[in-house]
């Protein structure tokens, strides 16, 4: 599992798994698929892309297989209960996720948002930001919920670092994909920007992989060095061609 823009390495641990079929990931070629009963990335007692920040961001998509949630179910555990450096995840009851981190001169919740509902079945697009004094959570690209923190200063993260688990309580029951960490507040604009990304293969953008997105591969068939080839090298290997066709395939009359 890589994280954009930090450039590091998750172990998948107890049958976490990468899904590359139909519409089981968001962006890209693949999404983690996780159990709900004990699978999770291990991103690495070494993972402190987010020690000492003074400001940062956070997205990623996430695709619940069940609601309400049957635990406080872990998307991004970075430390352990005592120093959360910083926590995502599915408050148990309800179909909301919540996210806190703790600050240096603050307490573990110095940052204590309580996110919207996700939707079940179906990809949420989450993005939090912080500039050292407000953070700032989105739900599918729209602003969502605030909170002031009295620190300016994240913690250092403890060695307990995980995708999909929260150190001592529960695991994501579902799909995340595209997990992307910034060194920076992003912009309204910069999460619009995320959330609207086209799926991979929906040439048209029209939500639906059909007619449209096979007559664009067909137009740009065995066509090579031409960047992604106005969208069709949806496999990313620099040539139009029958991988392309498989995949467009496997994704064939799914609905968005």
């Amino acid at each position: 599992m890589h994280y954009a823009a930090i450039g590091n390495d998750g172990a998948f641990t107890n049958g976490a798994a990468i899904t590359n079929a139909g519409p089981e990931f968001r962006i890209g070629h693949g999404a983690v698929t996780l159990d709900g009963i004990d699978d999770y990335v291990d991103l690495g007692s070494g993972f402190d892309a987010l020690d000492g920040s003074n400001a940062f961001s956070l997205s990623v998509w996430v695709k619940p297989t069940q609601l309400p949630f049957n635990e406080h179910d872990g998307i991004f555990g970075i430390g352990t209960t005592s120093q959360r450096a910083p926590w995502l995840w599915g408050l148990q009851g309800v179909s909301n996720l919540t996210m806190q981190f703790e600050t240096v001169t603050g307490g573990i919740s110095d940052c204590d948002l309580l996110l919207g509902e996700v939707v079940q079945d179906q990809w949420n697009h989450i993005a939090v930001t912080w500039d050292g004094s407000t953070c700032r959570s989105y739900i599918d690209g729209t602003f969502d919920n605030s909170d002031t923190t009295t620190g300016n200063t994240l913690v250092n993260s403890d060695g307990e670092n995980y995708l999909g688990y929260l150190a001592g309580f529960g695991y994501w029951d579902g799909h995340v994909d595209d997990v992307r960490i910034y060194a920076k507040v992003l912009t309204d604009a910069e999460i619009l920007a995320l959330y609207e990304t086209k799926y991979i293969a929906d040439m048209d953008e029209d939500d639906t992989i059909g007619t449209g997105d096979f007559a664009g591969l067909a137009a740009n068939w065995q066509m090579t060095g031409c960047g992604d080839c106005s969208g069709a090298d949806f496999t990313g290997d620099g040539i139009v061609g029958i991988d392309d066709l498989a995949l467009l395939s496997l994704m064939w009359l799914t609905g968005f």
